[in-house]
């Protein structure tokens, strides 16, 4: 069991570090480890949700069956442009690819319940893209396929929640799952980052004043000679 659970570890480990070199910040280190984790996640929705509705024997529309595996393609593809050190390429495709193949399964008048997905896009292009002109991008996509998707008036032809209830409720607690994961993730990278930065300044300040001691001893020690020599 032990054996087991190292190698889990050892799995989780190297996910996390796709595309880390040695040479990137610490704090791009953190970044790229919460972003890599959320593809995972991603890569697990997309597999988990189409067993859930063949589990279920739901008579899904093809639309539906595309959202619900939409995760595990993007996901994939994303981490590969992560492990090829395209990152911004792999941030853009994340952040393009999800709102847009969710806000085609609206359009194509199917409600699968997936509307708080696009809060989730916004907010995390912000945290996650470097370049001002992605960042607008990205978030101004979010708001506009949320605005196509959700607020202008369509004639759904199928909708979940009154074929599936349970599924419908658990989209909506799967999106809210991943925006508190998510920020905390974000959260807890940021404290032990701050911590970092702290505890690198204060072995900064120990250092110096290791150095200062020593300074004073040779003075110390070469005043000494002087007045032997004397």
């Amino acid at each position: 069991m032990q054996a087991l659970h190292l190698d889990l570890l050892r799995y989780w480990m190297l996910i996390k570090s796709i595309g880390i070199t040695p040479d990137m910040e610490e704090y791009e280190k953190r970044k790229m480890s919460i972003f890599n984790q959320l593809n995972f996640l991603g890569v697990v929705t997309g597999i988990v949700v189409p067993l859930i509705g063949i589990f279920l024997n739901d008579h899904l529309p093809p639309l539906a069956w595309f959202v619900a595996a939409s995760p595990l393609a993007i996901s994939v593809i994303v981490l590969w442009l992560n492990h090829e050190q395209y990152y911004e390429h792999a941030r853009l495709v994340y952040f393009s690819l999800y709102p847009v193949a969710t806000s085609l399964v609206y359009l194509g008048k199917v409600d699968v319940g997936m509307e708080l997905f696009f809060l989730l896009y916004g907010v995390l292009s912000v945290f996650f893209l470097h370049q001002i002109i992605n960042i607008v991008f990205a978030f101004s996509l979010s708001v506009v396929c949320y605005y196509v998707a959700c607020i202008v008036p369509h004639e759904f032809y199928f909708t979940l929640v009154h074929a599936n209830y349970y599924f419908y409720v658990f989209n909506h607690l799967t999106a809210l799952a991943l925006i508190f994961y998510a920020l905390y993730l974000i959260k807890q990278e940021n404290t032990g980052y701050q911590l970092s930065l702290l505890n690198q300044s204060e072995e900064l300040r120990r250092r110096s004043e290791e150095v200062e001691r020593q300074k004073e001893e040779i003075a110390s020690k070469a005043t000494l000679l002087e007045d032997h020599a004397h």
